[in-house]
């Protein structure tokens, strides 16, 4: 059994129910998710400053256990007189509506250019692009909450085109996944 003290980055629950976390250690995102083996909210916070017992597993790292360790947080970097729960969850809220903005609206414009087409009875088109939607939210949350991982990954050599001066498609990487007919 491997055991690691960090900072909970963020909590998430996967579309089983199931809660996982990541972790800071040192400053630095730990790029895999430890499984907390519960469908219950766990009683952690971002910040919070964890002890995990855990196994690597199929999916991630299976937590055994957990402690959370009394470590005085730093002060906020609010106003005066502000406190920073508020201010942390008010900026996750923002985050969050941009997130469902930017999904719904690439769903919405796959969808009309014929991309993304849901098969099978209506309920289960809704279902699909919910699902969708859902996933591209977190995706786009995530990327927020994490210091805005995209762009440590994605560079900005986007092609011009000469007709309009604004910038073109640049051809599709051998790691996209393929098209379906």
């Amino acid at each position: 059994m491997e055991q690691i003290t960090g900072q909970v980055a963020f909590i998430n629950k996967n579309k089983f129910g199931w809660y996982d976390i990541k972790i800071n250690v040192d400053g630095e995102l730990v790029n895999t998710r430890f499984n907390l083996g519960t469908k219950k909210v766990p009683p952690l916070e971002k910040g919070d400053t964890v002890e995990l017992k855990y196994e690597t597993g199929q999916y991630g790292h299976d937590v055994k256990s957990y402690e959370k360790k009394a470590v005085p947080k730093p002060p906020s970097n609010g106003s005066a007189g502000s406190g920073g729960s508020f201010n942390d969850n008010r900026q996750q809220a923002i985050h969050y509506q941009s997130s469902r903005k930017d999904a719904l609206a690439l769903a919405a414009m796959l969808v009309d250019l014929g991309i993304l087409k849901p098969t099978g009875a209506k309920g289960k088109q809704a279902a699909s692009l919910e699902q969708y939607v859902d996933k591209l939210t977190v995706r786009y949350f995530n990327d927020l909450e994490d210091g805005f991982r995209i762009l440590k990954f994605v560079d900005d050599d986007l092609p011009y085109s000469a007709d309009t001066n604004t910038p073109g498609l640049p051809e599709a990487s051998d790691d996209c996944p393929p098209e379906e007919d």
